[in-house]
């Protein structure tokens, strides 16, 4: 069985604290033989990776330098706090949709 995640975020790196019960869920269905993958949103230019044993598909939304939508804080907390946060949303959904629709041919 194929399981691919979408989240809006997922670890950076090792020892990074977003998501853990998500990471969780992930291992414990590997262990059982399940093949899981997961998308997520790029951080500043974050490139798709392997992490924990787990193949993470990063999309790119906006110019590197901004892309910190979703890392930090939720997204929703990020939006109240600018203009330009706003403004980031629309290219995050497009994005995120159009590289997904090309990941799942």
């Amino acid at each position: 069985m194929k399981v691919l995640y979408i989240a809006t975020a997922f670890p950076r790196f090792e020892g990074d604290i977003i998501t853990p019960w998500l990471v969780e869920v992930v291992k414990r269905l590997k262990v059982k033989g399940i093949d899981v993958e997961l998308y997520t949103s790029s951080y500043k230019g974050l490139a798709s990776q392997e992490l924990f044993g787990i193949k993470i598909h990063r999309f790119r939304y906006f110019f590197k330098k901004w892309e910190a939508l979703t890392h930090d804080e939720t997204a929703v907390d990020r939006v109240k706090k600018g203009v330009l946060n706003k403004l980031l949303v629309p290219f995050y959904m497009l994005m995120g949709t159009l590289q997904i629709m090309r990941l799942a041919r």
